[in-house]
């Protein structure tokens, strides 16, 4: 009996603690229409819509005699059923016949119904179209770039972060607005670079130059090749031969390098090649101490480490890394060396296949010590940069080895480790959606349902079709139904419907 009443208890509070993050109002289907309800199910608003969906910070969109609308949480119309369309993001576009237009979560419009279509961006502004033409509108429905160009983008430094200027694409040909809709640059480019320390390489024609942060040219472009900008200095090619200079192009380090390594200058040295040695020179040039002549490349310096490589017997050759005093610190024992990134490297190792005397190359990461973290096992350089980028950002990355999975952390060290009760779960359903929310959405026999984040079935495969559950709804088709005959249920399955009788 004791067991039973913790069973109960532990229902009341599974529901209660579901219903905690579900909305007051809910879509609730009665026969034909749809009404709202409260958590009890008692009606609030009366079923007098063909469709309806969960209240925003907008209010609720309707569908009403085959228009669409907005009404508020007391039924009222905050934006009449005349839409043909109503899409929710950080603002609402709205579509009217063929046009679309902006409008505010007030429902008041933002911008004239002159677009083809709007499409919201993940940086926050709105990608307008009319026929081929491309365009820009920020959230308060101003004009960034006006819709003339075939394409549009933020620009970002090397980080990946957003900076505030815009690059238009007309032709073959690119140019730059700023975020207050001036245009800096009319479409003159053949490329630009991301920005660095506040710098953009940009091509015109066959020449190189920079951009600064604000879009203006800094540096024209005269230069054969141009490196980004690091520590406030460019490595750049003129005739045939590399120097380096600042930010507004003048030279620091005369053209006299046969060769430089790409990142330029790292705390205060660059690695230059000079009459077939590689050398670090300081910021005056002067050579503070060769590196080994028996080097034939020399890497990307990287926190303080640079890939070199040498000839091996056979033709191969071998990659270590060396420091910024040229020191030897991880031995030339890879097949394969890449820069460091947040203290990792990938390497690689070729390995026979089976049975076969072609060797392929596996690829692994080691840490600054040059211990392997993940051994050489990965098949792609795409499944190694996920990892190493894991291990730097979240301090783990995960490695699948036979019928075991298990995360390694930054020392190579595994843990949680799941077998055969993951792989049971992978096997039983033929396919998943929805990974990231509450419940995962499974299908198996054509028929789809949810279980919890442990893999448990919570709710029982049975719908033709289900969208992700978002603020505790999700909505559901039924199997067999005929036409649209959805409803919205819980994440414990409870189903929002009533017959109209």
């Amino acid at each position: 009996m004791f067991a039973r009443s913790l069973g109960f208890v532990s229902l009341l509070l599974a529901s209660l603690i579901a219903q905690a993050d579900m909305p007051a109002l809910i879509p609730m289907r009665v026969g034909d229409r749809f009404g709202y309800c409260d958590l009890a199910m008692q009606l609030v608003i009366d079923a007098r819509f063909e469709d309806a969906f969960p209240f925003g910070k907008h209010g609720a969109i309707v569908k009403k005699a085959g228009q669409y609308g907005i009404i508020d949480r007391n039924g009222a119309w905050i934006m009449p059923a005349m839409l043909d369309q109503i899409q929710v993001g950080r603002a609402l576009r709205l579509r009217r016949g063929t046009q679309y237009a902006l409008a505010g979560i007030d429902g008041c419009l933002l911008s004239d119904f002159a677009y083809d279509a709007i499409h919201e961006l993940k940086n926050g502004y709105f990608l307008t179209q009319r026929g081929d033409a491309r365009g820009l509108l920020d959230i308060a429905g101003q004009v960034v770039v006006p819709t003339r160009y075939d394409h549009v983008s933020q620009m970002r430094d090397n980080q990946g972060n957003y900076v505030e200027l815009f690059t238009t694409t007309f032709g073959n040909l690119q140019g730059i607005y700023n975020l207050c809709g001036m245009q800096m640059q009319p479409p003159r480019y053949n490329r630009i670079e991301v920005f660095q320390e506040g710098y953009a390489v940009v091509q015109e024609g066959g020449r190189f130059g920079l951009v600064d942060i604000e879009g203006q040219q800094c540096v024209p472009c005269q230069y054969d090749q141009l490196l980004p900008m690091n520590e406030g200095l460019c490595a750049a090619k003129l005739k045939n031969r590399w120097g380096f200079i600042d930010t507004r192009g003048n030279e620091v380090l005369p053209f006299v390098y046969e060769a430089v390594q790409e990142v330029g200058f790292f705390q205060g040295r660059a690695a230059v090649n000079k009459a077939g040695t590689w050398v670090f020179v300081n910021r005056s040039g002067q050579v503070e101490f060769p590196l080994d002549n028996g080097y034939q490349s020399l890497g990307n310096l990287s926190e303080g480490l640079a890939a070199v490589c040498r000839l091996a017997e056979g033709g191969g050759a071998r990659y270590g890394y060396v420091d910024t005093e040229g020191h030897m610190k991880i031995a030339m024992r890879f097949d394969r060396a890449e820069a460091f990134k947040r203290g990792f490297a990938i390497v690689g190792l070729k390995q026979a296949k089976e049975q076969s005397m072609v060797q392929e190359m596996h690829f692994g990461i080691i840490d600054r010590n040059g211990h392997l973290v993940v051994p050489t096992v990965l098949s792609s350089q795409t499944q190694a940069r996920l990892k190493r980028d894991s291990l730097g950002y979240l301090g783990f990355a995960t490695l699948s080895e036979g019928e075991r999975t298990c995360k390694i952390d930054r020392k190579g060290h595994r843990f949680d480790c799941s077998g055969s009760g993951i792989n049971a779960l992978q096997k039983a359903w033929m396919s998943t959606r929805c990974e990231q929310s509450s419940r995962i959405a499974v299908t198996q026999d054509g028929l789809w349902g949810f279980c919890d984040r442990q893999g448990k079935l919570v709710i029982p495969c049975q719908f033709s079709a289900v969208q992700c559950f978002e603020e505790g709804l999700a909505r559901v088709w039924p199997a067999q139904a005929q036409g649209d005959r959805s409803f919205y249920i819980d994440e414990t399955g409870r189903a929002f419907w009533m017959d109209s009788n």
